[in-house]
């Protein structure tokens, strides 16, 4: 019974390894995404906070 359920030591290893780095590419796309739109966010409200002292000294 337990000959079913053996995995050799290198294969769990292996898909550790593979679930990691997953985890790891997935968690800093996402990191990178909030970023950009963060920082594009910011670039939009600078822009706008431009125009509205622009129009105001007119």
């Amino acid at each position: 019974m337990s000959s079913l359920f053996f995995i050799p030591e290198k294969e769990v290893v292996y898909m550790w390894n593979l679930i990691t780095y997953f985890l790891c590419f997935t968690g800093g796309t996402m990191i990178g995404v909030v970023l950009m739109c963060l920082l594009q966010a910011g670039k939009f409200e600078d822009e706008q906070k431009g125009l509205r002292e622009w129009r105001d000294c007119e």
